[in-house]
């Protein structure tokens, strides 16, 4: 029970803020615009590869994390 409460305490916000990005994303599609949402989950994509690779690899200024 105390692994699980740790657990959701960790995941509960990124669940939050992922069903906040698929609402505010279903409007334009819904409305017949694809693309726009498509652009910004690729910006969004490119800039969580980018994100990752700095803080596992630690280039340059930011800390190295594994």
């Amino acid at each position: 029970m105390e692994l699980g409460s740790v657990y959701m305490r960790v995941m509960v916000p990124g669940f939050i803020a992922m069903f906040i990005s698929l609402v505010i994303a279903a409007g334009p599609r819904d409305a017949g615009d694809t693309r726009t949402p498509m652009k910004i989950n690729l910006g969004v994509s490119m800039l969580n590869v980018l994100g990752n690779y700095l803080l596992i690899f630690g280039p340059g200024p930011f800390p190295t994390m594994g």
